[in-house]
């Protein structure tokens, strides 16, 4: 496998797609085709390559496919991976890259960036991840300060589908560190903690009484996306 994840990584642009990637957390193959000016054929046999090493991953939505790093990626190659993107960056063709992607005027990937976060990311953070993704330009992920090991059985009520294929996993809010983001909900269920220093436009906190942790799961998921709609 090591084998395999280096000579995925070993490609320059291979670097310069992972690198777009690790600065949008998501973007659509359209971007990444105008950015690079790559023929489709081109790219996509970058992308399944890197694909194929579980180094990325990837949602439909419409006709676009919208990649992002595999958050699943075995953590000793998580690590070795943000190391060298964040050696890469700093490269005159990585920051030529980022410009040109910003300043596309035409671009179809999702615009606005949030965070998620609770204690656990088992259950309040995952519901609205989910619900919250299924909007139109936005690009959302969900994080635990102290993730647990397994997602809470209550969302196999809400979806069983996704919960069947295991769509779910638990992250920890560490994996976001360098990214950045135009929101960050703070779900508040228990006692408030210190977050670690992530980088936001807007820091939201949303408190979940005692009493609205006891509702019916579809009465509770239509109360979290109630309190986060009103800012959005």
């Amino acid at each position: 496998m090591i084998e395999e994840f280096l000579k995925a990584i070993s490609d320059k642009t291979r670097l310069r797609i992972l690198n777009l990637i690790n600065f949008a957390n998501e973007i659509c193959v359209c971007d990444l085709e105008n950015t690079l000016k790559l023929k489709q054929s081109t790219l996509s046999t970058h992308l399944s390559k890197l694909n194929k090493t579980n180094i990325i991953n990837y949602r439909k939505k419409g006709k676009w496919s919208y990649y992002r790093i595999n958050n699943e990626l075995d953590k000793n190659y998580q690590k070795l991976l943000k190391n060298i993107i964040n050696v890469f960056k700093k490269s005159e063709t990585a920051k030529s890259d980022i410009k040109n992607y910003k300043s596309n005027k035409n671009s179809c990937s999702i615009s606005y960036k949030i965070l998620i976060v609770d204690d656990k990311n088992d259950l309040y953070s995952q519901i609205l991840e989910k619900e919250l993704s299924k909007k139109e330009n936005f690009n959302i992920v969900s994080a635990g300060i102290n993730p647990a090991d397994k997602v809470s059985p209550l969302l196999k009520k809400l979806y069983p589908d996704d919960f069947k294929n295991f769509s779910f996993f638990t992250k920890s809010i560490n994996n976001f560190l360098d990214y950045e983001f135009d929101i960050i909900f703070y779900l508040i269920s228990d006692k408030k903690q210190n977050l670690p220093d992530l980088k936001a436009k807007k820091l939201i906190e949303i408190t979940i009484k005692e009493n609205e942790q006891k509702l019916p799961i579809n009465d509770l998921k239509k109360l979290l996306l109630k309190k986060c709609e009103r800012y959005l």
